[in-house]
């Protein structure tokens, strides 16, 4: 399940100096030179078989690993504290905050963008006497990234006017959506 052919103990005292993420890793590129974690004896060395080293501490061994297994399973395997990483100056190291976004995409996979509303045309404008009736098209589309979420979406007028003749209009410019729906309602101001 962890993708390891082995483990060993290690050695006694190995403070982080060169904790570097691998190639072929969710760590690739990733770099860690401090930890202020204390009883740094014996942290585990992994002998990976199905598994990818996710980092390797320099002249120690590798003390992480990454796996997926045959049925979808996923696992992340490390000898030393994550929340005992130091995060140094960005521009040369990696934070924390990196690397468990890295773990986390990799564990349940990554978030998805929400979906992202385009109307045309933008508004209608009818004048339709009593018995009479007059249409358009109005075409709604989700223009987000593949992969996105559905577009759900919905219009709701409330009251018609009572007269001879009726009048309403729809503008639509402007408009802006929660990932749950849009709702259109007389008096509704849309997000601008």
């Amino acid at each position: 399940m962890f993708g390891l052919s082995s483990s060993g103990d290690g050695t006694s005292n190995n403070i982080i100096d060169g904790l570097a993420g691998q190639p072929g890793a969710i760590t690739n590129g990733m770099l860690f030179t401090s930890s202020t974690q204390v009883g740094n004896d014996w942290i585990d060395i992994f002998i990976p078989n199905t598994g990818t080293v996710a980092f390797n501490e320099s002249g120690y061994g590798d003390v992480a690993v990454q796996n997926a297994g045959a049925f979808g399973q996923k696992t992340f395997c490390f000898s030393y504290a994550l929340a005992e990483l130091v995060d140094l100056d960005s521009t040369i190291s990696s934070t924390k905050n990196e690397l468990m976004t890295a773990i986390a995409n990799f564990l349940v996979g990554t978030p998805t963008q929400p979906p992202d509303i385009s109307v045309s045309p933008t508004s209608f404008v009818f004048n339709v006497p009593e018995g009479g009736s007059d249409s358009d098209i109005l075409t709604i589309s989700n223009v987000a990234p593949a992969g996105s979420q559905n577009l759900n979406w919905n219009i709701s007028i409330g009251s018609i006017f009572e007269s001879e003749s009726r009048s309403l209009e729809l503008d639509m410019t402007g408009w802006s959506l929660s990932t749950d729906r849009a709702s259109l309602d007389p008096g509704f101001i849309p997000n601008k």
